[in-house]
């Protein structure tokens, strides 16, 4: 649902842009299902954006498990008790299910690592990558696992609230990336609306059009430069 209504709005944006620039219908629609096409194949994209919810959610788990080894000493059934916790507080999703899965295939398979080895092929993040290998080490060599849950928390934690604060101070440059963006449209809209005569040039000759093409690709342009100047990863 989040990737259909994502790609709408996205196609729908640029398909408004577009018939302000050519005043055309038909060029507006045919622009609306190319890049509504374009964003819903862009699997990289919504990837990314789904990595970043299971990490959230991967980093609750990890609290429920914490909880959990206060009054366990076995791993999987602390493992259990966790995923049963983490249900009850924040119901089933995307990382949930997995979870389940991966219990699942513990009980078919009788391997004591199974599981959480199925987790990492699945869920390919780093964080949660490093969280596992780390375990399996602890259980092969009788290390202490209670430690390495809290050392991943505090490190999942670390990356998850820079994040937050990098939003947080790129946020104001996007409003201003998305004003900048606004203002030649609005300023089109304010002529048509007024003085729509003064705008025909630009839409009834070959010049007129030229120089609302390079406009629109200069628009692109300029969005693309923005995005990638407030797109920081950690």
């Amino acid at each position: 649902m989040y990737r259909l209504k994502n790609s709408i709005t996205y196609g729908a944006i640029y398909s408004i842009a577009t018939y302000f620039l050519y005043k055309s219908y038909l060029v507006s629609i045919l622009i609306f299902f190319i890049l509504f096409t374009i964003r819903m194949l862009n699997k990289s994209y919504f990837i990314k954006e789904e990595k970043k919810k299971i990490l959230l959610d991967f980093y609750d788990f990890l609290i429920c498990l914490t909880y959990q080894f206060n009054y366990v000493s076995n791993y999987y059934n602390g493992f259990k008790q966790a995923y049963n916790d983490y249900i009850k507080i924040y119901g089933e999703n995307t990382f949930s299910i997995i979870l389940k899965q991966a219990i699942n295939v513990k009980v078919i398979s009788q391997d004591e690592k199974s599981y959480l080895i199925y987790i990492k092929d699945t869920i390919n993040i780093e964080e949660i990558s490093d969280f596992i290998n780390s375990t399996l080490i602890c259980l092969s060599m009788g290390n202490d696992i209670s430690n390495n849950i809290k050392n991943s928390v505090l490190i999942i934690k670390e990356k998850i609230e820079t994040e937050q604060n990098i939003e947080i101070l790129v946020t104001q440059k996007k409003t201003e990336q998305l004003i900048v963006s606004i203002i030649p449209f609005v300023i089109i809209a304010i002529f048509s609306l007024t003085a729509s005569d003064y705008l025909n040039v630009m839409y009834t000759t070959l010049i007129g059009k030229l120089v609302m093409t390079v406009a629109g690709i200069l628009f692109i342009i300029q969005k693309m430069i923005g995005d990638k100047i407030v797109n920081i990863e950690v």
